[in-house]
């Protein structure tokens, strides 16, 4: 097995534990794959990159990330 294969796995049994879907699952169903919710708008082409990656919205990147403070 690949070790990309065993990461992907890996990741995806996590993601199973944690949130009750994978980000391939919730992405296909056009939800967040923690909070379950539908994405809606992100603040900008880095958070559109993290949801490709995490599938994670706005709301839960910035639980997970913090919101970034305003000049």
């Amino acid at each position: 097995m690949a070790m990309n294969t065993k990461i992907d796995n890996f990741l995806d049994n996590l993601a199973r534990d944690l949130f009750g879907r994978t980000k391939n699952e919730a992405q296909s169903r056009g939800v967040c794959t923690w909070c379950g919710e539908v994405p809606g708008k992100f603040k900008d082409e880095i958070s559109e990159k993290e949801y490709a990656i995490t599938g994670f919205c706005q709301e839960c990147q910035d639980k997970v990330f913090g919101e970034e403070e305003e000049d």
